[in-house]
């Protein structure tokens, strides 16, 4: 179930998290099977108890299209994401906030940037 990559350690940490987690908030489970039905290894707790997710379970979407990389601040997604959209840069149209899945087959809570001509994914510098 989990990538090669990771270390046993690495495992038990995220496990022992997301379990934290779901006892705090229950709903992250059904999220987990949501997601993990559309790929990847392991959703990755969020840091505290996220408002967000009855919301993404009631009305959340998949997003699928062109992606641009765009690096930039670190541990700062809302931040960057604003500054494009207060700057109007490559032709932002929306703001969207959810679940990424990422290369190593983690989802993270993530916030992107949808353009005309796609999806734009911040990365953080370093």
């Amino acid at each position: 179930m989990f990538s090669a990559r990771m270390t046993p350690e690495r495992k038990a940490i995220l496990n022992r998290s997301l379990s934290e987690a779901i006892s705090q908030q229950p709903e992250l489970e059904r999220l987990k099977e949501l997601l993990l039905n559309l790929g990847g290894e392991f959703l990755v707790a969020p840091p505290k108890p996220d408002q967000g997710v009855p919301m993404f379970l009631e009305r959340g979407f998949l997003m699928s299209g062109r992606i641009m990389l765009n690096v930039m601040e670190s541990s700062s997604r809302h931040r960057n994401v604003a500054s494009i959209w207060i700057r109007k840069e490559y032709g932002i149209v929306g703001i969207a906030t959810g679940d990424a899945l990422s290369d190593d087959g983690l989802w993270r809570q993530h916030t992107w940037e949808s353009c005309a001509t796609g999806f734009s994914k911040l990365r953080r510098r370093g």
